[in-house]
């Protein structure tokens, strides 16, 4: 796994703390596979999207916190260019949300806060195949409902712009 770059925790917790106790906090991750010389890699960008709130509703924007992880992607894409292992990827994404949710768990207690899957709830889509895992994985964990496609933005707006490279 190469790091290309990490969360400042403080940084985002400041910033939380910081922020109205309206504002919502979205929690997701989305991947982009890409094959170099041969070889295929995943590129995980998780995000933690602040909605900034000013009390009764009203929002002012939001504040992006990413990091950004280059993992091997041992899948192998098959004659319909499908990936063989999409259900493994999917729940990777999954498990670097989980993994931020869980390092900023202590400011989130008394606030708004969801985890976003980048998993289409249709079922005539691909990522539709680890929806049930998924979501008894956030579940188990938060004990929360997760956030899919195409209601979860942060995953699959916000951290696919990360993973493309368009938005740090």
């Amino acid at each position: 796994m190469k790091v290309i770059r990490e969360f400042d925790y403080d940084a985002i917790k400041e910033f939380i703390r910081g922020s109205h106790p309206e504002s919502i906090i979205m929690i997701g991750c989305d991947s982009v596979r890409k094959d170099v010389n041969g070889k295929a890699f995943a590129t995980y960008a998780t995000v933690v999207c602040v909605r900034k709130s000013s009390g009764a509703g009203v929002y002012h924007g939001s504040k992006l916190f990413s990091s950004l992880v280059k993992m091997p992607d041992y899948g192998k894409v098959i004659k319909s260019g499908k990936i063989a292992n999409l259900k493994v990827r999917m729940m990777q994404e999954v498990t670097f949300a989980l993994e931020a949710f869980g390092n900023l768990q202590d400011v989130l207690e008394d606030r708004i806060w969801e985890i976003h899957v980048d998993i289409n709830s249709r079922s005539d889509c691909e990522s539709h195949v680890a929806l049930n895992d998924a979501k008894g994985y956030v579940m188990g964990v938060t004990g929360q409902e997760p956030m899919f496609k195409p209601i979860g933005l942060a995953a699959s707006f916000a951290a696919d712009a990360v993973a493309h490279g368009l938005i740090q």
